[in-house]
């Protein structure tokens, strides 16, 4: 995966983990899974070079 597609599937992951929150409540396992899950995918997506930029410039699919 490159730089484009990890940013790409960080920017979606925060975007479902905003819903969920939003949703199920904050401290739901639900809510607290799709958080992990959105970490995982910014860690992976800077180990692949996205930049702050990078991620607050791409929109969510």
């Amino acid at each position: 995966m490159g730089r484009k597609d990890a940013t790409q599937a960080a920017v979606n992951a925060v975007a479902t983990a905003t819903t969920v929150i939003n949703s199920y409540g904050q401290t739901s396992p639900e809510a607290q899974s799709a958080l992990q899950a959105a970490r995982d995918s910014v860690t992976n997506a800077r180990a692949q070079g996205a930049t702050d930029t990078d991620l607050r410039n791409t929109r969510p699919q």
